[in-house]
């Protein structure tokens, strides 16, 4: 993982609307144009105290993971992938006692620190 592109972020994409059926507030995340998804459903990916939220996404091109301070909507780039191997977009899971995520990788069971972004390998 090349660090210079680990550190890279992105302002702000939020947007707060109500919905008009039953007028609960809806909070979209994302705007830019790429397949974004987002575990929470099966896989609960909330960490920072419940701040931020995990999800993945081919932003210019390439799968990765990025996380998403819910308050400001900024977003940051969690790991740096090579875009020649295959990370299973579906395939992640948060640790529920820490703040690490584990993902899939083209053959490799990975792990990612959220606090430190350190990815390591655990099986292959």
């Amino acid at each position: 993982m090349a660090k210079s592109r680990a550190r890279r972020r992105w302002p702000s994409e939020m947007t707060i609307g109500t919905d008009p059926v039953s007028g609960a507030t809806v909070r979209q995340l994302t705007s830019y144009r790429a397949h974004t998804h987002h575990p929470y459903f099966t896989y609960p990916c909330w960490y920072d105290g419940g701040r931020k939220l995990v999800v993945v996404s081919d932003r210019e091109n390439r799968v990765n993971l990025f996380g998403i301070d819910i308050d400001t909507g900024a977003i940051r780039l969690l790991t740096d992938l090579d875009p020649g191997k295959t990370l299973h977009r579906l395939c992640i899971a948060k640790n529920p006692v820490r703040d690490e995520i584990l993902f899939s990788y083209d053959d490799t069971l990975m792990l990612l620190d959220l606090a430190t972004r350190a990815c390591r390998p655990l099986m292959k």
